[in-house]
């Protein structure tokens, strides 16, 4: 499980490094979008099927490793990438707005 994290986390930080180039070109945002996915996608895949990593046989469904279960592991780390974007997203929110709102001492 922890190599499923170490991928989404990997995954997440180069999409995030080409979205910070992508925003120098002017192209729509819809495109920029587009591109995003189609690197999470083919991230996610690539990164699955050369490691080998396989979700079902991770979860106990099956004992050998297939290609069903790299696809679905690509999947569950393209989509995992956004999702720990998400989730460092809101830790951080968190974060900022404990220190901006005041205490009310009068409770």
């Amino acid at each position: 499980m922890q190599t499923y994290l170490v991928f989404a986390v990997l995954l997440w930080w180069a999409i995030e490094w080409v979205k910070r180039y992508l925003v120098k070109f002017s192209c729509p945002k819809m495109v920029q979008e587009i591109i995003v996915l189609i690197l999470a996608l083919g991230g996610g895949l690539g990164l699955s099927i050369y490691y080998k990593f396989d979700l079902l046989m991770l979860l106990g469904v099956q004992e050998n490793n297939s290609i069903v279960g790299q696809v679905f592991a690509g999947l569950g780390i393209a989509s995992g990438s956004g999702g720990v974007y998400e989730l460092l997203k809101a830790i951080k929110n968190i974060g900022s707005a404990a220190t901006t709102e005041p205490v009310n001492k009068e409770a």
